[in-house]
């Protein structure tokens, strides 16, 4: 309309004619109508969603991209399957990426548009997590109140996800759904909008390993064990790295993207962190676990159990506080993960400011979970 005002301005004065006045008012109602058009036209075409019973609104942002990294409350949580659905209805040239994005509202919506959910199990990084998603409402209806995955040992192997969770939990490109498989091969079309992950500060989840079997250690390409704890921290180090930008299976113990022999490089480090960011709809911390179940139910909703905070798979040599002794590492830091856990760290506190969780607002979830044992 701009354009057009200045287009006019600039126009000489003519006589008055009441056949050019006639002529100009018929170009008018014409491009008004086509703007009209033009309009419903866009509105029609925005992603709906009212089949699955969601209530939608417009948000800040304007790509999914954007939405996904926060640029908005609610904006942290727009899934893939609204993106998807909005890239591929087109009107001309114009996507209707480029416009404003929707996404749900209340967790329960936010739950609703998660799944399946890709749980991406870092090694040492909270095996007892799976319970928490289990537990979240309607994940796993044939599933009873009080069941415990993982409480005799063994994570579950017996159990069938799909029967006990139908449609909750992705497995594509995975030998099981908890695995530590690494995301290269199905980030784009099973985690990305759909990622829940729990990362560990480096040198406890190394430490962690050691003491169970040397976890990761690939025997299979040194052919013997590691001659000490600092070789098998230099090899394994960037093990939640590589489980982000590798595509390697987890075959066995050792024969994992952890036990890649292949270091990590820097644009891998700098993947990670971007897909941490944009791609994962919750990022938990193992050191805050307690918080962390916390957060979990603020944003996908829930009463917390005591089954959140259930420990299955505890750690051998640990001190009292549950932290490892790391003076044996002599020093040595593992900055692949430490710079991908600054990441989630600054994600965590991104996201527990969102929804106000602190200690002291998550004494009702605490209470909840200690009634319910």
């Amino acid at each position: 309309a701009q354009a057009l005002d200045r287009t006019n301005s600039e126009k000489p004065t003519e006589p008055f004619s009441p056949t050019f006045s006639m002529m100009a008012l018929g170009l008018d109602f014409t491009l008004f109508l086509a703007f009209c058009s033009l309009s419903l036209s866009l509105a029609f075409s925005l992603p709906q969603n009212t089949s699955a019973g969601m209530e939608l609104v417009t948000a800040t942002c304007t790509t999914p991209a954007g939405c996904i990294s926060g640029l908005s409350d609610e904006a942290s949580f727009l899934q893939t399957s609204l993106a998807s659905r909005a890239k591929s209805s087109t009107s001309g040239k114009k996507t209707q990426a480029s416009q404003p994005s929707r996404m749900p509202l209340t967790p329960a919506k936010r739950l609703l548009a998660s799944r399946p959910v890709s749980w991406v199990h870092v090694p040492k990084c909270g095996t007892s997590f799976g319970n928490a998603l289990m537990h979240l409402p309607g994940m796993c209806p044939n599933l009873p109140l009080d069941y415990v995955w993982g409480a005799t040992g063994g994570e579950g192997e017996q159990l069938d996800i799909e029967a006990a969770c139908p449609g909750s939990f992705a497995a594509e490109g995975r030998l099981k759904w908890h695995d530590h498989a690494g995301v290269e091969g199905f980030y784009k079309s099973s985690v990305e909008g759909h990622g829940f992950i729990m990362l560990r500060q480096p040198e406890q989840r190394i430490m962690s390993g050691w003491f169970f079997q040397q976890y990761s250690w690939p025997e299979w390409w040194f052919g013997r064990p590691p001659a000490s704890l600092v070789e098998y921290a230099s090899v394994i180090s960037g093990c939640a790295v590589r489980v982000l930008t590798r595509a390697t299976l987890q075959v066995d113990l050792h024969n994992s993207p952890c036990g890649d022999p292949f270091l990590v490089r820097d644009p891998e480090i700098d993947l990670a962190k971007h897909r941490l960011r944009n791609g994962f709809l919750f990022v938990g911390i193992t050191d805050e676990w307690d918080l962390s179940m916390c957060l979990l139910h603020a944003a996908f909703g829930g009463e917390c159990l005591a089954v959140d905070f259930f420990n299955n798979r505890p750690g051998k040599n640990s001190s009292k506080d549950a932290l490892y002794n790391t003076s044996a590492l002599e020093g040595y830091t593992d900055k692949a993960d430490g710079a991908l856990y600054d990441e989630a760290l600054a994600l965590f506190s991104e996201q527990s400011q969102r929804y106000g969780v602190t200690y002291e607002s998550c004494q009702p979830c605490f209470r909840q979970a200690t009634a319910s044992k």
